[in-house]
This record gives structure tokens, C-alpha cells and sequence, in this order.
């Protein structure tokens, strides 16, 4: 396998925040092809707990150097063995595409990460659980209540759009997913702070601003990885700035900007916008969602 020839690089972002589809627009490009989800971040905690009890041998020395070596050649390996699916001929770039928190995983490789505004991930993500079985969903102490939603949302895939003012109705999952996505979110930007200062090659985006003007934002992304956006071929289909249509049964939705305001209505509406301000409300203001903590 010739590693020699390709570069790589990674795609991050919360849950339900954009980041497929920004994969697939990466991918019109045929020097690029990015893929998810690998879930490296697993890889890399059992790495962490190995080199870093002190009394295994690898916690320091040459068997400490060899063993992040290779890690780093794993994920290089594992990366480019699966660019051999679905040919490309001309790749030079191999993404991997995992909403997972920002890390550097592979030094000196160009990190993209893309945030959406918390109360639009709130709808898709719980959506998403719920028509999944999802894990998170499932959990106490909201899990039991939510085990009706799960029932009624695989019955019937359009449920939440007859019945909106359901997808909200528990308040303490509301506010988990409040507080999940202001603390990611937080955490991530100051870690892409913290890797500009350190040299690390990192981009960071808004799905609203790729939503409002795709071709200067995908053309900045290309030009991020030294490549010639007049290269890219053109957006369309499932790679086109919001699907034409939706299919509530489906993994990918519409992602229309601002789609939390047909969920936060009916007796759902107080507790939606209570939680969100309260876990998260700061954060809505200080990326700009928000003018002020009174919407």
C-alpha cells in the first residue's frame, strides 16, 4: 500500500450539525475523497489509556515513540484502504468525516469543522434518535417517557410533522440536548484556538453561511487544501444547498435554517425556548444565532 501518494485530512462537528454533506460537496472535487465514519477518537482513547498508565512498558522510552507511531500509521492505513471502494483515480486527498469532538488526531493534517445553531441540531438530532432507537434517547431519566415518541415516529415517519409540538415535550431531554451542544460546541472552539496557535492546520464554518452562499464557502474548503476550485464539478442532487424535497423516514433531512420554529409551538413552545436559554442561551448570542437572550 503507497501512503506516499495521498494526503490527509479530517471532517468534525457535532451530531446532526452538516457535516455529511459537506463531505459529499468535498467530494465533487476528483482530488478529493472523504468518507465516514471512522471513528478514530475510540482508537485514540485506548492509545491514550495504554501509553498512559506507568507502569506499562510503552509509557515512555522508544516503545512509547514506536507505539504513536504506530497509531498514526493505523489510521493512515485503515484511511487509504478504503479509498481502493468506489475509485477515484486522481484522488490526493483521503477525509475522514466523523461527527466527533475537534482533536488533533494526525499532526499536521488540515482539520474542517462545521457548527449549526444548536436549536436546528436539537430537531434533527432528536428526530434521529427517536426514529433510530437511538442510545441517548434511550437513556434515563428521560428514556421511559420518550419510549412512546420512538413507537408513534417508526409507525408513522411523518408523526413530527403532523404532530410538532410533540418532538419537545420532554423537558429534560431538551435541555440535555441544550447543554450537550453548548458544551461540545465550547470545548471545540477552543480547541481550534488552541490549534491555530500551535500551527495546526484548522478551518472552521457555519452550516448557515454554506446554506446561504455554497459555492464561496465549498471554493474557500478546496482552496483550504490547496486545490483548484474551477476543478469541482457542480452542486446538485444530494450534494445541492438543501434537499428539494423531504422524506421524514429517511437519514438525510431537508436542513432547512431556522426549522426549530415549527417544533417550539403548542405546549412545547415555553419549555423548548426555557431550556435552550437557560443551557445554552450564551452560547446562541456569542456565535451570532441570537442579537440577545430575548427570542
Amino acid at each position: 500500500m503507497n501512503l506516499d501518494r495521498y494526503k490527509f485530512f479530517f471532517v468534525c462537528g457535532h451530531s446532526r450539525s452538516g457535516t455529511t454533506w459537506l463531505a459529499r460537496v468535498l467530494d465533487l472535487h476528483p482530488h478529493i475523497k472523504c468518507r465516514g465514519e471512522f471513528h478514530f477518537e475510540v482508537l485514540r482513547a485506548g492509545f491514550d489509556e495504554f501509553l498512559g498508565r506507568k507502569f506499562h512498558l510503552a509509557h515512555r522510552g522508544p516503545m512509547r515513540d514506536l507505539a504513536e507511531q504506530c497509531f498514526q500509521d493505523t489510521l493512515r492505513r485503515l484511511m487509504a484502504c478504503e479509498s481502493g471502494r468506489r475509485r477515484k483515480p486522481e484522488v490526493r486527498w483521503l477525509g475522514d468525516r466523523t461527527p466527533r469532538p475537534l482533536k488533533v488526531l494526525l499532526p499536521g493534517c488540515p482539520h474542517i469543522y462545521m457548527h449549526r445553531d444548536g436549536r436546528d441540531v436539537a430537531v434533527s438530532y432528536t428526530i434521529h434518535q427517536l426514529r433510530t432507537n437511538g442510545v441517548d434517547a434511550s437513556r434515563e431519566p428521560w428514556g421511559r417517557e420518550l419510549t412512546p415518541l420512538r413507537a408513534a415516529v417508526r409507525e408513522n415517519p411523518c408523526f413530527f410533522k403532523e404532530h410538532p409540538e410533540r418532538l419537545f415535550e420532554n423537558e429534560a431531554w431538551t435541555r440535555h440536548v441544550a447543554a450537550k451542544w453548548a458544551r461540545r460546541l465550547t470545548n471545540d472552539l477552543a480547541e481550534a484556538d488552541r490549534m491555530k496557535v500551535s500551527g495546526e492546520p484548522v478551518r472552521v464554518y457555519r452550516y448557515e453561511d454554506m446554506r446561504r452562499e455554497p459555492e464561496p464557502t465549498r471554493a474557500d474548503m478546496y482552496r483550504f487544501l490547496d486545490l483548484d476550485p474551477a476543478e469541482a464539478a457542480p452542486l446538485q442532487g444530494r450534494t445541492a444547498a438543501g434537499l428539494p424535497t423531504e422524506n421524514p423516514g429517511a437519514k438525510d433531512r431537508r436542513g432547512d435554517v431556522g426549522d426549530w420554529v415549527n417544533y417550539a409551538v403548542g405546549h412545547s413552545a415555553n419549555r423548548f425556548r426555557r431550556a435552550f436559554k437557560q443551557e445554552a442561551g450564551a452560547l446562541l448570542v456569542r456565535l451570532g444565532y441570537e442579537e440577545d437572550n430575548a427570542w
